[in-house]
C-alpha cells in the first residue's frame, strides 16, 4: 500500500467518525457532548430537575471520568433529594482517587453535616495525601527519543507510545520490549 493511499484512509476513518458523531472510542463526539451539556445547564437554569438529572446521566455516560460533569451529577443528585445516589457517586470518586471539593456545590450544603457524607469526605481527603514515592507503569529500553504521548489499547494488551524527536510510533508490550509501529520515514 502506498503512504498517500494509507494517509488517505486514516483521514478518511477519523471524518467518517466524526460525522456519525462517533469517536473511536464509540463516544459521542466533542459536538455531541456540548449539546448535551447546553441542554443539561438550560434545564438547570429552567429549574427542570427531572430533565437534568436525566442529562446529567447522559453525560456521565459518555464522560465517565470528567469531573465537572460528576460535580454537576452530584448537584442533580442533591436537587432530587437523592442521598443514596450522592453517597454511591462520592465512593466511586474515592474508589477513582479523585477529590472533588463537595463544599463548593451548594446544593450539597444540606448532606454535608450528614455522618456518612462526613466520612465519605474524609476518605476522599486521603486521595490528596501523597502515598509515597511513585512508579513506573511502563518501563522500557527505548533511547535517544522525546516521548510525547502514550495510549494503551486493550484488545492487544500493548502501549503505542509517539515520539516527538523522531516522529516515529512505537508498540510496547507490557514487558517493556519495544518495536517501531510507525516509521515516520517511512511515511514522509
Amino acid at each position: 500500500m502506498k503512504k498517500n493511499t494509507l494517509i488517505f484512509l486514516v483521514i478518511l476513518f477519523f471524518t467518517a467518525c466524526e460525522i456519525s458523531g462517533q469517536t473511536i472510542a464509540g463516544l459521542p463526539s466533542s459536538e455531541i457532548v456540548k449539546t448535551q451539556w447546553q441542554e443539561a445547564v438550560a434545564a438547570y437554569e429552567a429549574g427542570d430537575n427531572d430533565l437534568f438529572l436525566e442529562r446529567m446521566k447522559r453525560l456521565k455516560a459518555s464522560r465517565p471520568y470528567a469531573q465537572f460533569v460528576t460535580r454537576n451529577l452530584l448537584r442533580a443528585y442533591a436537587l432530587q433529594g437523592d442521598q443514596a445516589a450522592i453517597e454511591a457517586i462520592v465512593s466511586e470518586a474515592i474508589l477513582q482517587g479523585v477529590v472533588i471539593p463537595l463544599e463548593d456545590i451548594d446544593e450539597l450544603k444540606p448532606y454535608l453535616e450528614k455522618q456518612i457524607i462526613q466520612s465519605l469526605i474524609a476518605e476522599m481527603q486521603t486521595n490528596s495525601i501523597p502515598k509515597g514515592l511513585s512508579a513506573p507503569f511502563l518501563e522500557t529500553t527505548i533511547e535517544g527519543e522525546l516521548i510525547e504521548g502514550v495510549s494503551y489499547d486493550k484488545t492487544s494488551n500493548r502501549y503505542f507510545l509517539s515520539s516527538i524527536s523522531s516522529g516515529n510510533i512505537w508498540q510496547v508490550d507490557t514487558s517493556g520490549t519495544p518495536k517501531i509501529f510507525i516509521n515516520n520515514d517511512d511515511i514522509y
